[in-house]
Protein backbone atom coordinates (compact mmCIF):
# COMPACT_ATOMS: atom_id res chain seq x y z
CA UNK A 1 0.00 0.00 0.00
CA UNK A 2 1.02 3.04 -0.44
CA UNK A 3 0.33 4.76 2.88
CA UNK A 4 3.78 2.29 3.80
CA UNK A 5 6.20 3.27 1.02
CA UNK A 6 9.34 4.68 2.22
CA UNK A 7 9.05 8.19 0.02
CA UNK A 8 5.72 8.62 0.83
CA UNK A 9 6.57 7.95 5.05
CA UNK A 10 9.49 10.42 4.05
CA UNK A 11 8.33 13.21 2.48
CA UNK A 12 5.11 12.88 5.40
CA UNK A 13 7.84 13.14 7.83
CA UNK A 14 9.61 16.14 5.97
CA UNK A 15 6.28 17.77 5.94
CA UNK A 16 5.82 17.55 9.58
CA UNK A 17 9.31 18.52 10.14
CA UNK A 18 8.69 21.75 8.16
CA UNK A 19 5.75 22.38 10.31
CA UNK A 20 7.79 22.59 13.30
CA UNK A 21 10.43 24.97 11.60
CA UNK A 22 7.44 26.89 10.82
CA UNK A 23 6.95 27.52 15.13
CA UNK A 24 10.29 27.74 15.82
CA UNK A 25 10.55 30.77 13.35
CA UNK A 26 7.63 32.07 14.28
CA UNK A 27 8.31 32.34 17.84
CA UNK A 28 11.88 34.23 16.99
CA UNK A 29 10.52 36.33 14.68
CA UNK A 30 6.28 36.70 15.81
CA UNK A 31 3.64 37.48 12.74
CA UNK A 32 4.82 39.09 9.52
CA UNK A 33 1.66 39.39 7.52
CA UNK A 34 4.13 41.91 5.00
CA UNK A 35 7.34 39.21 4.31
CA UNK A 36 5.55 37.31 0.94
CA UNK A 37 4.93 41.21 -0.01
CA UNK A 38 6.38 42.44 -3.49
CA UNK A 39 9.39 42.15 -4.06
CA UNK A 40 10.54 39.60 -1.85
CA UNK A 41 7.88 37.15 -3.23
CA UNK A 42 9.16 37.47 -7.02
CA UNK A 43 12.42 37.00 -6.13
CA UNK A 44 11.51 33.70 -3.69
CA UNK A 45 9.78 32.18 -6.86
CA UNK A 46 12.23 33.25 -9.25
CA UNK A 47 15.07 31.25 -6.71
CA UNK A 48 12.36 28.24 -6.54
CA UNK A 49 12.21 28.19 -10.32
CA UNK A 50 16.39 28.79 -10.73
CA UNK A 51 16.43 25.73 -8.37
CA UNK A 52 14.47 23.21 -9.62
CA UNK A 53 16.32 23.99 -13.36
CA UNK A 54 19.53 23.59 -11.81
CA UNK A 55 18.56 20.29 -10.43
CA UNK A 56 16.65 19.00 -13.07
CA UNK A 57 19.80 19.68 -16.03
CA UNK A 58 22.69 19.30 -13.69
CA UNK A 59 22.02 16.36 -10.61
CA UNK A 60 19.12 14.23 -12.96
CA UNK A 61 20.88 10.91 -12.05
CA UNK A 62 21.01 11.22 -8.14
CA UNK A 63 19.30 9.80 -6.14
CA UNK A 64 18.09 13.24 -4.11
CA UNK A 65 16.55 14.48 -7.46
CA UNK A 66 14.63 10.66 -8.33
CA UNK A 67 13.39 10.78 -4.54
CA UNK A 68 11.84 14.84 -4.89
CA UNK A 69 10.27 13.63 -8.24
CA UNK A 70 8.78 10.58 -7.41
CA UNK A 71 4.62 10.66 -6.72
CA UNK A 72 4.56 8.95 -3.11
CA UNK A 73 6.89 12.17 -2.47
CA UNK A 74 4.60 14.63 -3.39
CA UNK A 75 1.73 12.23 -2.24
CA UNK A 76 3.33 12.79 1.21
CA UNK A 77 3.75 16.51 1.11
CA UNK A 78 0.16 17.11 0.00
CA UNK A 79 -0.76 14.60 2.91
CA UNK A 80 1.13 16.61 5.39
CA UNK A 81 -0.65 20.27 3.64
CA UNK A 82 -4.03 18.39 4.15
CA UNK A 83 -3.37 17.59 7.81
CA UNK A 84 -2.68 21.03 8.37
CA UNK A 85 -5.55 22.23 7.13
CA UNK A 86 -8.11 20.16 9.17
CA UNK A 87 -7.05 22.77 11.97
CA UNK A 88 -9.16 25.68 10.33
CA UNK A 89 -11.56 23.19 10.69
CA UNK A 90 -12.02 22.27 14.70
CA UNK A 91 -10.38 26.54 15.78
CA UNK A 92 -12.42 29.26 13.80
CA UNK A 93 -10.25 31.64 12.09
CA UNK A 94 -9.30 34.97 12.65
CA UNK A 95 -10.72 37.25 9.92
CA UNK A 96 -8.44 39.61 8.18
CA UNK A 97 -9.30 42.44 9.88
CA UNK A 98 -8.65 40.70 13.21
CA UNK A 99 -4.97 40.23 12.70
CA UNK A 100 -2.59 41.70 15.06
CA UNK A 101 1.36 42.08 15.02
CA UNK A 102 1.39 40.51 18.70
CA UNK A 103 -0.12 37.53 18.31
CA UNK A 104 0.94 34.74 20.38
CA UNK A 105 2.85 31.81 18.45
CA UNK A 106 0.20 29.24 19.81
CA UNK A 107 -2.48 31.85 17.62
CA UNK A 108 -0.58 32.19 15.00
CA UNK A 109 -0.58 28.25 14.24
CA UNK A 110 -3.94 27.83 14.89
CA UNK A 111 -5.63 30.93 14.05
CA UNK A 112 -3.93 32.54 10.80
CA UNK A 113 -2.47 29.42 9.60
CA UNK A 114 -2.86 29.67 5.93
CA UNK A 115 -0.33 32.89 7.35
CA UNK A 116 1.68 30.71 9.29
CA UNK A 117 5.51 30.20 8.18
CA UNK A 118 4.60 26.31 9.09
CA UNK A 119 1.59 26.49 5.98
CA UNK A 120 4.23 28.84 3.98
CA UNK A 121 7.33 26.19 4.10
CA UNK A 122 5.09 23.39 2.80
CA UNK A 123 3.36 25.25 0.14
CA UNK A 124 7.15 26.40 -0.60
CA UNK A 125 8.50 23.28 -0.78
CA UNK A 126 4.94 21.99 -3.10
CA UNK A 127 5.63 24.68 -5.37
CA UNK A 128 9.17 23.33 -5.68
CA UNK A 129 8.17 19.96 -6.61
CA UNK A 130 5.68 21.12 -9.09
CA UNK A 131 8.44 22.94 -10.71
CA UNK A 132 10.38 19.89 -10.33
CA UNK A 133 7.80 17.27 -11.63
CA UNK A 134 6.96 19.83 -14.91
CA UNK A 135 10.53 19.89 -15.73
CA UNK A 136 11.10 16.35 -15.80
CA UNK A 137 8.53 15.09 -18.38
CA UNK A 138 9.87 15.00 -21.60
CA UNK A 139 8.31 17.04 -24.49
CA UNK A 140 5.84 15.24 -27.00
CA UNK A 141 3.53 15.61 -28.86
CA UNK A 142 0.19 14.26 -27.68
CA UNK A 143 -2.83 14.60 -25.80
CA UNK A 144 -1.73 12.89 -23.00
CA UNK A 145 1.48 15.25 -21.93
CA UNK A 146 -0.46 17.91 -23.21
CA UNK A 147 -3.17 16.81 -20.46
CA UNK A 148 -0.30 16.33 -17.90
CA UNK A 149 1.84 19.66 -17.93
CA UNK A 150 -2.08 21.44 -18.44
CA UNK A 151 -3.28 20.10 -14.69
CA UNK A 152 0.20 20.25 -13.37
CA UNK A 153 1.13 24.39 -14.90
CA UNK A 154 -2.19 24.81 -13.84
CA UNK A 155 -1.91 23.54 -10.14
CA UNK A 156 1.34 25.56 -10.50
CA UNK A 157 0.10 28.90 -11.29
CA UNK A 158 -3.09 29.21 -8.83
CA UNK A 159 -1.03 28.00 -5.90
CA UNK A 160 1.84 30.56 -6.62
CA UNK A 161 -0.36 33.36 -7.10
CA UNK A 162 -2.91 32.72 -4.33
CA UNK A 163 0.53 31.84 -1.65
CA UNK A 164 3.02 35.11 -3.17
CA UNK A 165 0.00 36.92 -4.42
CA UNK A 166 -1.69 37.28 -0.97
CA UNK A 167 0.32 39.80 0.32
CA UNK A 168 0.03 41.62 -2.84
CA UNK A 169 -3.39 42.14 -2.15
CA UNK A 170 -5.11 45.36 -1.24
CA UNK A 171 -8.49 45.58 0.80
CA UNK A 172 -10.27 48.23 2.06
CA UNK A 173 -13.76 48.28 3.61
CA UNK A 174 -16.16 51.59 2.71
CA UNK A 175 -18.90 52.92 4.68
CA UNK A 176 -21.37 54.89 2.09
CA UNK A 177 -23.92 56.91 3.82
CA UNK A 178 -26.54 57.90 1.81
CA UNK A 179 -26.19 60.62 -0.93
CA UNK A 180 -22.47 61.88 0.52
CA UNK A 181 -19.53 61.51 -1.55
CA UNK A 182 -16.75 59.68 0.55
CA UNK A 183 -13.07 58.73 -0.55
CA UNK A 184 -11.92 57.60 2.81
CA UNK A 185 -11.70 53.73 3.16
CA UNK A 186 -9.97 51.42 5.74
CA UNK A 187 -7.10 49.50 5.40
CA UNK A 188 -7.23 45.86 6.76
CA UNK A 189 -5.70 47.13 10.46
CA UNK A 190 -8.26 49.54 11.13
CA UNK A 191 -6.57 52.46 9.43
CA UNK A 192 -8.33 55.07 7.45
CA UNK A 193 -6.87 55.47 3.90
CA UNK A 194 -7.60 58.03 0.68
CA UNK A 195 -8.79 55.84 -1.91
CA UNK A 196 -8.17 56.54 -5.26
CA UNK A 197 -11.73 57.20 -6.73
CA UNK A 198 -14.49 59.42 -5.06
CA UNK A 199 -17.97 56.87 -4.52
CA UNK A 200 -21.71 58.14 -3.46
CA UNK A 201 -24.80 56.09 -2.69
CA UNK A 202 -27.30 57.22 -5.24
CA UNK A 203 -30.07 54.42 -5.18
CA UNK A 204 -30.80 51.68 -3.24
CA UNK A 205 -33.29 48.36 -3.63
CA UNK A 206 -33.97 45.03 -2.11
CA UNK A 207 -35.74 42.18 -3.43
CA UNK A 208 -37.07 39.40 -0.85
CA UNK A 209 -38.81 35.81 -0.73
CA UNK A 210 -42.72 35.88 -1.05
CA UNK A 211 -43.98 36.73 2.60
CA UNK A 212 -46.32 34.21 4.20
CA UNK A 213 -49.95 34.52 6.07
CA UNK A 214 -49.98 32.54 9.17
CA UNK A 215 -53.25 31.47 11.06
CA UNK A 216 -52.39 31.44 14.94
CA UNK A 217 -54.52 29.77 16.92
CA UNK A 218 -55.23 29.79 20.70
CA UNK A 219 -54.36 26.21 21.59
CA UNK A 220 -54.63 25.35 25.96
CA UNK A 221 -53.78 28.83 26.38
CA UNK A 222 -50.62 28.14 24.23
CA UNK A 223 -50.17 29.94 20.97
CA UNK A 224 -49.93 27.64 18.28
CA UNK A 225 -48.95 27.47 14.13
CA UNK A 226 -52.15 25.88 12.71
CA UNK A 227 -51.51 26.46 9.02
CA UNK A 228 -49.77 29.33 6.27
CA UNK A 229 -49.86 30.14 2.91
CA UNK A 230 -47.44 32.23 0.38
CA UNK A 231 -48.48 35.55 -0.05
CA UNK A 232 -48.66 36.78 -3.76
CA UNK A 233 -48.69 39.83 -5.49
CA UNK A 234 -52.48 40.85 -6.53
CA UNK A 235 -55.64 39.15 -5.57
CA UNK A 236 -55.80 35.82 -4.72
CA UNK A 237 -57.74 33.16 -3.17
CA UNK A 238 -56.59 31.08 -0.15
CA UNK A 239 -57.59 27.61 1.73
CA UNK A 240 -56.35 27.97 5.10
CA UNK A 241 -57.86 25.44 8.04
CA UNK A 242 -61.20 25.48 6.32
CA UNK A 243 -61.12 28.90 5.63
CA UNK A 244 -62.05 30.92 2.72
CA UNK A 245 -59.45 33.71 2.50
CA UNK A 246 -60.03 36.51 -0.34
CA UNK A 247 -56.09 38.43 -0.31
CA UNK A 248 -55.76 41.48 -2.03
CA UNK A 249 -52.67 43.15 -1.60
CA UNK A 250 -51.91 46.84 -2.91
CA UNK A 251 -48.61 48.86 -4.44
CA UNK A 252 -47.62 49.06 -0.83
CA UNK A 253 -48.08 46.01 0.17
CA UNK A 254 -51.31 46.62 2.41
CA UNK A 255 -53.36 43.65 2.81
CA UNK A 256 -57.17 43.64 2.66
CA UNK A 257 -58.63 40.13 3.44
CA UNK A 258 -61.79 38.80 3.40
CA UNK A 259 -62.68 35.72 5.47
CA UNK A 260 -66.01 33.51 4.14
CA UNK A 261 -66.80 35.75 2.06
CA UNK A 262 -68.23 38.13 5.04
CA UNK A 263 -66.01 39.94 6.74
CA UNK A 264 -63.00 41.73 5.85
CA UNK A 265 -59.53 43.04 8.14
CA UNK A 266 -56.83 44.79 6.78
CA UNK A 267 -53.38 44.60 7.83
CA UNK A 268 -51.18 47.91 7.14
CA UNK A 269 -47.53 47.77 6.22
CA UNK A 270 -46.90 50.20 8.83
CA UNK A 271 -49.21 49.16 11.27
CA UNK A 272 -49.73 46.24 13.27
CA UNK A 273 -48.85 42.91 11.78
CA UNK A 274 -51.88 40.58 12.53
CA UNK A 275 -55.48 41.04 12.84
CA UNK A 276 -57.66 39.25 15.19
CA UNK A 277 -60.38 37.18 13.14
CA UNK A 278 -62.03 35.78 16.22
CA UNK A 279 -61.56 35.48 20.11
CA UNK A 280 -58.76 32.24 19.55
CA UNK A 281 -57.55 33.29 15.95
CA UNK A 282 -55.19 35.53 14.90
CA UNK A 283 -53.90 36.17 11.42
CA UNK A 284 -50.27 37.04 11.20
CA UNK A 285 -48.35 38.42 8.37
CA UNK A 286 -44.53 37.03 8.03
CA UNK A 287 -42.64 39.39 5.78
CA UNK A 288 -39.87 37.60 3.90
CA UNK A 289 -36.46 37.66 3.88
CA UNK A 290 -33.86 39.04 1.70
CA UNK A 291 -33.23 37.40 -1.45
CA UNK A 292 -31.77 40.39 -3.06
CA UNK A 293 -30.29 43.71 -2.55
CA UNK A 294 -28.03 45.89 -5.09
CA UNK A 295 -27.16 49.49 -4.90
CA UNK A 296 -26.94 52.18 -7.47
CA UNK A 297 -23.30 53.89 -6.76
CA UNK A 298 -21.51 56.44 -8.61
CA UNK A 299 -18.03 56.70 -8.66
CA UNK A 300 -15.43 59.46 -10.02
CA UNK A 301 -11.66 57.80 -11.05
CA UNK A 302 -9.04 59.36 -12.92
CA UNK A 303 -11.29 62.41 -13.97
CA UNK A 304 -14.43 59.92 -15.27
CA UNK A 305 -17.72 59.50 -13.81
CA UNK A 306 -19.62 56.19 -13.43
CA UNK A 307 -22.77 54.88 -12.46
CA UNK A 308 -23.36 51.22 -11.86
CA UNK A 309 -25.49 48.93 -10.03
CA UNK A 310 -23.62 46.64 -7.57
CA UNK A 311 -25.15 43.29 -6.60
CA UNK A 312 -24.37 40.87 -4.15
CA UNK A 313 -21.39 38.64 -5.35
CA UNK A 314 -21.76 40.65 -8.80
CA UNK A 315 -18.80 42.63 -8.40
CA UNK A 316 -18.14 45.93 -10.20
CA UNK A 317 -14.47 46.00 -12.45
CA UNK A 318 -12.86 49.28 -12.40
CA UNK A 319 -9.07 49.60 -13.48
CA UNK A 320 -8.75 46.01 -11.76
CA UNK A 321 -10.36 47.38 -8.65
CA UNK A 322 -13.07 44.77 -7.93
CA UNK A 323 -16.12 46.62 -5.29
CA UNK A 324 -18.23 44.33 -3.82
CA UNK A 325 -21.42 44.92 -1.95
CA UNK A 326 -21.38 43.24 1.36
CA UNK A 327 -24.53 44.48 3.27
CA UNK A 328 -26.76 47.28 4.58
CA UNK A 329 -28.19 49.14 7.33
CA UNK A 330 -31.12 51.05 7.59
CA UNK A 331 -30.93 54.49 9.57
CA UNK A 332 -34.52 55.35 11.00
CA UNK A 333 -34.43 59.13 9.31
CA UNK A 334 -32.97 58.48 5.75
CA UNK A 335 -35.08 57.00 2.61
CA UNK A 336 -31.91 55.26 2.06
CA UNK A 337 -29.46 53.04 3.89
CA UNK A 338 -26.08 53.03 4.85
CA UNK A 339 -24.01 50.56 3.07
CA UNK A 340 -20.88 48.50 3.09
CA UNK A 341 -18.70 48.18 0.12
CA UNK A 342 -15.49 46.07 0.25
CA UNK A 343 -12.72 47.13 -2.37
CA UNK A 344 -10.21 44.61 -4.07
CA UNK A 345 -7.22 44.72 -6.03
CA UNK A 346 -5.33 41.71 -6.68
CA UNK A 347 -2.25 41.90 -9.49
CA UNK A 348 -2.31 38.15 -9.50
CA UNK A 349 -5.76 37.31 -10.24
CA UNK A 350 -5.31 36.67 -13.39
CA UNK A 351 -2.21 34.61 -12.74
CA UNK A 352 -4.71 32.38 -10.45
CA UNK A 353 -7.90 32.38 -12.78
CA UNK A 354 -5.26 31.23 -16.08
CA UNK A 355 -4.28 28.45 -13.37
CA UNK A 356 -7.64 27.42 -12.93
CA UNK A 357 -8.59 27.53 -16.97
CA UNK A 358 -5.31 25.34 -17.27
CA UNK A 359 -6.80 22.52 -14.94
CA UNK A 360 -9.76 22.48 -16.24
CA UNK A 361 -8.66 22.16 -19.89
CA UNK A 362 -6.07 19.70 -18.36
CA UNK A 363 -8.77 17.36 -16.11
CA UNK A 364 -10.90 17.27 -19.38
CA UNK A 365 -8.26 16.06 -21.64
CA UNK A 366 -8.02 13.64 -19.08
CA UNK A 367 -11.26 12.42 -19.54
CA UNK A 368 -10.24 11.66 -23.08
CA UNK A 369 -6.77 10.15 -22.62
CA UNK A 370 -7.97 7.82 -19.72
CA UNK A 371 -5.81 8.11 -15.85
CA UNK A 372 -2.23 7.70 -16.10
CA UNK A 373 -1.49 7.38 -12.57
CA UNK A 374 -0.95 3.39 -12.34
CA UNK A 375 1.83 3.63 -15.17
CA UNK A 376 3.65 6.26 -13.87
CA UNK A 377 4.18 4.89 -10.73
CA UNK A 378 5.45 1.37 -11.93
CA UNK A 379 7.48 3.20 -14.13
CA UNK A 380 8.94 4.76 -11.33
CA UNK A 381 9.44 1.30 -9.24
CA UNK A 382 10.94 -0.30 -12.47
CA UNK A 383 13.85 2.95 -12.65
CA UNK A 384 14.75 2.05 -8.69
CA UNK A 385 15.21 -1.57 -9.43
Amino acid sequence: MIFFRKYYLTSLAGSLFLSLTGLIVSFLIGFKSELWAFPLNILVLILIVTQAVILSVYYRKTTIYRILVHPHTTLGLITGVLLLLLIPGFIPQLNIYGFKNDLSVFDIFTKTLTSSFSFALNILCLIFLLVLVILKKKPKINLRYISFQCNHAGLLLALSAGFFGASDKIEYKVLLEPETLTQTGFSVKGQPVRLPFSLMLNDFTVEKYPGRLILLKNINETVAETGSVELEKGVTDYVLQGMNLYVQSDLYDNLMIRVNDSIDYRINKEGPSFCKINESEVLFRKDGKPRQYSALVSMEYEKQAFQDWLHVNHPVIRDDYYIYLESYEYLQEKSLPRVLLRIVKDPWIRFAYAGLWMMMAGALLLIITGPVGVRVIDNYNKEEK
